[in-house]
Order: C-alpha cells, then structure tokens, then sequence
C-alpha cells in the first residue's frame, strides 16, 4: 500500500514538472472552442438497413485551429467513416503558442427517424461542447428486379412478335 502511495505521489511530482515552462509558470492549457462544424452524411447504406448509432472521434488541434489527425475512438462500423471525414473538417479557435498540443472528442450521434416528420426536423443539431446530431430518414427505395426491358428495345435472341 505504501509503495502504492509512493508510485502515484512521484508519478504527480513528475507530471507538474514536466508541465512547467522554462520561467517557472505553468502554461494555459485552453479548452479548444468550435469556429466551424461539419456535420456528417447520413451514409445510404445505414439508411437501407436501417440502423442508427454513435461514433466517438479524437481529433488533434494545430495551433492555427484546423485537426491535424482524426482518429476513431469508439463507433458504430457503418458510420465511422462519415464522422471521421466529417471530422476533419471542423475549425477551432487558434492559439499563440504552437509547442501546445490540443485534444477534443467529438461525438456523432446518427439517428433514423421516420419519413413523414417535417423537413426542418432532418437538420443536424449541434450538441456543445463537441457533439453533432445527424439524422437521417427511412428509405422509400424497394429493390425490384426488372424482367421487362425498356419498350422499344430488343433483348438478344429474341424477335419481334407480329
């Protein structure tokens, strides 16, 4: 236990230490602010197969405020690849010292709703700090095969009937 208590004593001595700047004072570390939010696109083949889900993406903040890396946290496959390029996208509030490096995560939460609701309510709606709203609606598409051709056209082997 003491050894315990030991290891996590120095292990807080060694991080204040190496937070300090040369002149003695701590930096600022700023909460990164949104300038500019993409949303995502609804993928279309979450929409035909009906799903909804959520995607966490960590994105990494260059000192002028644009995501230098976006990787996946945690998330739903088929949305991942949506929130990730979204993600890459987004703009933040800048900063004067570039040694400072800047973390956020962004959640994307994709939700099917249904068809008939009104158009204004298909809008994405941003959640702050870092979060977004897609949403997305059931499609109407049913996959039928075609056994006729186009009027008009002639399949090969067959002739016309009189």
């Amino acid at each position: 236990m003491r050894l315990l208590t030991l290891t996590v004593s120095f292990g807080i001595l060694a991080l204040s230490l190496f937070a300090t700047k040369v002149d003695g004072t701590r930096p600022q570390v700023q909460e990164p602010t949104v300038i500019k939010a993409i949303p995502a696109v609804y993928p279309r083949i979450a929409t035909l197969a009906k799903e909804s889900g959520t995607v966490v993406i960590e994105v990494q903040i260059k000192a002028d405020g644009t995501v230098a890396d976006a990787n996946v946290v945690d998330g739903h496959r088929l949305f991942r690849v949506a929130a990730q390029r979204s993600a890459r996208n987004w703009v933040f509030n800048s900063i004067t010292d570039p040694t400072l490096s800047r973390a956020a995560r962004l959640t994307f939460s994709f939700k099917l709703i249904p068809r008939t609701v009104n158009p204004e309510e298909l809008l994405p709606v941003f959640l702050p700090p870092y979060g977004v709203e897609i949403r997305g609606t059931t499609s109407g598409d049913k996959f039928q095969r075609n056994v006729d051709p186009p009027s008009g056209t002639k399949q090969k082997g067959q002739t016309k009937r009189p």
